[in-house]
């Protein structure tokens, strides 16, 4: 009897092992057979445009400073160096408050207003049908094609220094952004405003 009761104990402990086994056979085949059924598949390459813009500027850097009436030659328009169209805008600043009381600013050579009106607004004597001023910025309101500039936004600067204790250097500061003249789902924004986010 003591033989009999351990053949029944090695029978009840083998069953179980093998549905162990058999279970563990079956994840083991499912699993293999999801690899197999997988695929990969390279996607096409595609291209980002990009809008770029340099600063095209004419400056010559001018030997002295003196009393009087000094004019600088300051000739500043941008172009687009990238491969989409483009809207643009620029800021103009200059490093020294107290020289921008005593300077002027012309686009076409002969108008001549003053240098903190130009900063802070676009002249109405200026014709400037493809300029505006908003927020700080000069916008150029059309779309600036591949490899193209926009008009000259200055021509020359002109300081004038009542005497000798006024004279000191600066800096004209010219900055420019642009922004995609399409939207992240490639629809052409109606104008600058609406790429510039203006309310």
């Amino acid at each position: 009897m003591a033989v009999k009761n351990r053949k029944k104990m090695n029978v009840r402990l083998i069953l179980p092992a093998i549905l162990v086994i058999l279970v563990a056979a079956a994840s083991i085949g499912g699993t293999f057979a999801y690899f197999t059924a997988t695929q990969n598949k390279v996607n096409a390459v595609s291209t980002i445009g990009e809008d770029k813009i340099v600063i095209d500027e004419d400056f010559p850097e001018p030997e002295s400073l003196n009393k009087g009436e000094n004019v600088f030659k300051k000739a500043v328009r941008v172009k687009n160096i990238g491969t989409i169209d483009c809207y643009v805008r620029v800021r103009v600043t200059f490093s020294d408050k107290d020289i921008e009381k005593i300077s002027q600013v012309t686009c076409d050579g002969s108008t001549w207003e003053d240098a903190t009106v130009f900063c802070n607004s676009l002249p109405s004597s200026w014709s400037h049908d493809d300029w505006v001023f908003e927020n700080g910025f000069f916008y150029y309101t059309k779309p600036l094609g591949i490899d193209k500039y926009t008009p000259y936004l200055t021509q020359s600067i002109k300081t004038t220094f009542p005497d000798e204790a006024s004279i000191k250097g600066f800096s004209v500061d010219v900055y420019a952004e642009s922004v995609n003249t399409k939207n992240f789902n490639g629809i052409e924004s109606e104008d600058y405003r609406e790429a510039w986010g203006l309310d």
